[in-house]
């Protein structure tokens, strides 16, 4: 249990450290440094997500995951998003992780 709290603060802290880089960009007019995230799939045998497993939406939008076990679907920022799962069907005991993908041009914006 602890493992996993401790895996839920590092996403969402992560998440939110790359959300706050995204508008700080856009308010000084540099073009957003994370476009996109993808779902890594843990790749462990009894799993709920393998079929999540290079799942890219666009940083702002949410991962439509469907337990592969029971059917409950949600809608996650990043793996064990607990806040956006109540039932814990998407979250917990999850072993997945995201990547966020950096946008190629934000480094020669930020050089100008």
């Amino acid at each position: 249990v602890v493992d996993n709290t401790i895996k839920h603060i590092k996403n969402q802290a992560n998440y939110h450290v790359k959300r706050y880089a995204n508008r700080l960009s856009n308010m000084l007019g540099f073009k957003t440094p994370y476009t996109t995230k993808t779902w890594i799939w843990s790749g462990k045998v009894k799993t709920r997500h393998r079929m999540m497993s290079g799942a890219t939406v666009p940083f702002d939008e949410p991962f439509l995951v469907t337990n592969e076990r029971t059917g409950e679907s949600c809608e996650l920022r990043f793996p064990r998003d607990y806040a956006n799962d109540l039932t814990g069907a998407n979250t917990v005991n999850c072993g997945c992780s995201v990547s966020y993908d950096r946008n190629k041009n934000s480094k020669k914006n930020i050089m100008r």
